[in-house]
């Protein structure tokens, strides 16, 4: 558990989830005797625009019924970074999508013409690879990658 007397700037606690994430409860068809919902969770922007094509992009590739979507602007810069605050937020969204859906899966995506992260593609997918190291460090219990939605608003793999 985080001690408020903690500097802001130790992120040791990343690797200790706030919650207890349940264990994975088998997966069943939905609709079969005793079925629930498959669970993604992605972290990814606020841009409207990548929400859908990520979200269809997972049910269709991990075979989801749902994906939890947890947005803030540029998140793979400020993952990739380590950034304090921000990272803590997203971590207890997390923890919170994990808890009460069980998802088996976790990505960051990242985005062409993104407002609050200007780069290069190639900064973009070297940040989404870092994102998902700071990401792999927290020790969940779910596969995670990296993905990036491109300019024609096609999601690509770029680590995972």
């Amino acid at each position: 558990m985080v001690r408020h007397h903690q500097k802001a700037d130790d992120l040791n606690w990343l690797a200790h989830p706030r919650f207890y994430v349940h264990e994975r409860q088998e997966r069943r068809p939905m609709g079969s005797p005793g079925g629930m919902p498959r669970f993604g969770t992605v972290v990814t922007c606020i841009d409207g625009r990548v929400q859908e094509p990520v979200a269809r992009w997972l049910k269709q590739t991990y075979q989801l019924d749902y994906v939890d979507v947890i947005t803030e602007p540029g998140p793979d810069r400020f993952l990739s970074e380590n950034g304090g605050g921000r990272v803590r937020a997203i971590r207890d969204m997390v923890d919170i999508s994990l808890n009460a859906h069980h998802s088996n899966l976790l990505a960051i995506a990242g985005h062409h013409d993104c407002a609050a992260n200007p780069v290069s593609t190639n900064e973009h997918h070297e940040q989404i690879r870092k994102a998902v190291q700071v990401i792999r460090f927290w020790n969940l219990p779910v596969t995670v990658v990296g993905l990036w939605v491109n300019d024609a608003w096609r999601v690509e793999t770029v680590a995972g």
